[in-house]
């Protein structure tokens, strides 16, 4: 930037200096300040010095050196552009204002600089695809459409007679570019596939655009190929990881995906040189994994990581509520809390914040706190069967039944075709001692999705409560087989097992589910989950053992 800036100071009427500088300014979202040098830049086109050598393809000049300028933005400005043909480079001015007035949302201006570097240079295609991203960008397709294939054609002509063998890498490049922007994906490979066999530079970039077209079209074990032949060319480039990691996640192969996460973490931490978005990106990703996978201290530390990285990024605002319900899942609770209240404090808009901490609340029994919370979620999100969902539980803990079924049927008035609402209102029909009415909801949430597992296991509570003790056992292992961490399920099919001769077995069951988590032991908090008499009673010699 000094180097542009004192070529300028030495000699105001170098056009060069000021598409250079322009262009680093834009590189720096300086846009401001890039629009001003482009104008500038398209004033001197107008009345260019006959004494300066305005040179377009990289060359090095004495006068570039006398100007100190000894670093380039791009190698090549306007590729394939006569040294002499004003009307060219004063087009390609017109094209990188127009994209710096597009960023600035001068959306008429932009379009006025592309129509006129199409109006000074017809033969040039990139006028022509910048003019297409603006006509997708304002939502025009078919002019779009257009000025991709006018593009495609001035690409096609110049590779049927290129000028420069070595032109062809750049050709092809550029039309499956445009290619993939009309949604051509096969013409884009095979474009791509002639960049590979010609073998020119960056080969590796290549390898990654047609694996990102590969992944578009879903054909993941090629763009994985791809993708791997790139990091074999370039194994320091972090980005292609990232890329090649979500391919992984869209296969559901965690492993990869969370082998290539580590490698750009890693990669991150030596290089000084690392894109940081990248970087963020992988703490993210893994950190969602680890949670996945209930590693919730490496769930917190890599969302800790992220958060020292950017703060205040949108990415952190969303890790907030991730790390504090990794937290709560740990039983850190005070910290849950002040998760949740950075969350607010970012987001008081968002029910998200007030959810999550209105659940921790009912954790702790705090119902006054709780309710607060959840009122508030309500109040910012009415229509969102999450803050019923949330607040039911606050009633329930209260042991105010009524109050939590009208949030139920909140919850099926919102989401008729979601178990939980006919779930929930089951639950608290069987709480207020009526197991006809607990079962008909019940039944009501496995018509809306037959492997929800809670209404199974909740069948069980009542067919026990009712004497079959057999046809409990039976429920509550097939909704163990769905969903493997219910806790109460398992030490009430302990129970269930103890009672019916197989002492070993519930033992050992009970064992398992005391150990994810010890509240189970107490009868008041067995009684706090709604356990019918029965049940209760029969818990106890287990319990005892378990001792």
């Amino acid at each position: 930037m000094a180097d542009f800036t004192k070529a300028i100071e030495l000699n105001p009427k170098f056009g060069e200096a000021y598409i250079s500088r322009g262009l680093l300014q834009a590189v720096l979202s300086d846009f401001q300040g890039a629009l001003e040098d482009f104008n500038q830049a398209i004033l001197l086109s107008k009345d260019p010095d006959p004494k300066m050598n305005l040179l377009w393809n990289g060359t090095p000049v004495e006068d570039y050196e006398s100007l100190g300028m000894y670093r380039r933005i791009a190698d090549n400005l306007l590729e394939g552009v006569e040294e002499n043909d004003q009307n060219s480079r004063t087009a390609g001015i017109h094209k990188y204002r127009g994209d710096i007035r597009l960023q600035l949302k001068d959306t008429e201006g932009a379009l006025q600089d592309y129509n006129e570097a199409i109006k000074l240079a017809p033969k040039q295609a990139d006028a022509y695809v910048a003019r297409g991203d603006y006509y997708t960008q304002m939502q025009q397709a078919e002019k779009a459409k257009a000025d991709y294939n006018k593009a495609i054609t001035i690409y096609s002509e110049s590779i049927e007679n290129p000028t420069i063998k070595a032109s062809l890498f750049i050709h092809y490049s550029d039309r499956a570019e445009v290619y993939s922007k009309i949604k051509n994906y096969q013409a884009a490979i095979a474009d791509y596939t002639q960049v590979i066999d010609i073998g020119g530079p960056n080969l590796f970039l290549s390898y990654e655009s047609r694996a990102v077209i590969y992944q578009q079209i879903k054909d993941y074990e090629a763009a994985i190929k791809d993708f791997s032949k790139a990091i074999a060319i370039q194994p320091e480039f972090i980005r292609i990881y990232g890329r090649r990691a979500i391919v992984y996640l869209e296969m559901k192969n965690y492993e990869a995906a969370l082998t290539d996460l580590s490698k750009i973490i890693e990669l991150g931490k030596n290089s000084q040189e690392t894109e940081e978005f990248v970087v963020v990106f992988a703490y993210l990703q893994r950190g969602k994994l680890y949670q996945q996978a209930k590693n919730y201290q490496g769930a917190i530390e890599d969302f800790s990581s992220l958060i020292k990285l950017q703060p205040n990024s949108p990415e952190s605002v969303e890790v907030y509520g991730r790390r504090g319900l990794s937290y709560a899942q740990l039983k850190n609770y005070p910290a849950a809390i002040e998760d949740f209240s950075s969350l607010i404090k970012l987001q008081p808009k968002n029910h998200q914040g007030y959810t999550y901490r209105c659940r921790v609340y009912i954790e702790l029994k705090d119902y006054n706190q709780a309710m607060k919370d959840c009122n508030q979620a309500v109040a910012i999100a009415p229509n969102n069967p999450e803050v019923y969902f949330a607040r039911a539980g606050v009633h329930s803990g209260l042991k105010n039944y009524s109050a939590a079924i009208k949030d139920a049927d909140k919850i099926i008035e919102i989401a008729p075709d979601f178990p939980v609402g006919y779930w929930v209102r089951g639950a608290m029909y069987f709480a207020q001692n009526n197991p006809s009415k607990a079962l008909s909801d019940y039944e009501l949430a496995l018509s809306k999705n037959h492997k929800f597992a809670p209404a199974i296991s909740s069948i069980a509570y009542v067919k026990y409560e009712q004497g079959d003790k057999q046809k409990a056992i039976e429920l509550w292992q097939k909704a163990l087989t769905i969903q493997d961490d219910l806790t109460g399920t398992k030490l009430a099919l302990a129970v269930a097992l103890y009672q019916e001769g197989q002492p070993e077995k519930a033992l050992s069951l009970a064992k398992e589910a005391i150990k994810i988590d010890e509240r189970f032991k107490d009868i008041n908090h067995l009684q706090d989950n709604l356990w019918g008499k029965q049940l209760i009673q029969d818990t106890k010699p287990l319990l005892n053992k378990v001792k």
